[in-house]
């Protein structure tokens, strides 16, 4: 930063556990007005995924794949749990941010206003747009169904 002010401020939104101002004060592209959308899906295992790890945290389901919804409930868990060890927290924090940004995009404010009643309103305070009922909206594959939501403003 070269603005001392705005290290304080995001100093201050850490300790007050405002992600979504430390998510808006930690920009690497200004003019970028993207926001990170949580798409809770399941994905496949892949050869570097720590499998003790993920079932330690129960986010794998029965058919062995890792739960969107289970990531994002363990990472409620984590920030609720101030209580315990400042330390440990923070390490399961940045370990879980890791498999946190597998389930996330950054989408364009006019993208965001289209998918606007999709939201989980509860769930934006901890600084993500959490879509839910992305079945009829969103594919791994190919992407948002452009057929249900009318906007190619995807990042």
């Amino acid at each position: 930063w070269t603005d001392g002010d705005k290290l304080e401020a995001y100093q201050r939104n850490f300790e007050r556990l405002d992600f979504k101002n430390i998510s808006n004060e930690f920009k690497l592209i200004e003019d970028n007005n993207s926001e990170q959308i949580f798409i809770p899906v399941e994905i496949e295992l892949s050869e570097e995924d720590d499998i003790e790890y993920l079932s330690d945290i129960n986010v794998l389901t029965e058919n062995q794949t890792i739960s969107g919804e289970m990531v994002f409930e363990q990472y409620i868990s984590i920030i609720k749990n101030q209580q315990t060890d400042f330390t440990l927290n923070q390490i399961n924090l940045k370990k879980l941010t890791g498999l946190l940004s597998r389930f996330t995009i950054s989408v364009y404010p006019t993208m965001l206003e289209k998918l606007s009643d999709k939201f989980d309103q509860e769930k934006e305070q901890y600084g993500y747009k959490y879509l839910l009922n992305y079945e009829g909206n969103y594919n791994m594959e190919t992407g948002f169904n452009t057929d249900n939501i009318d906007s190619d403003v995807i990042l």
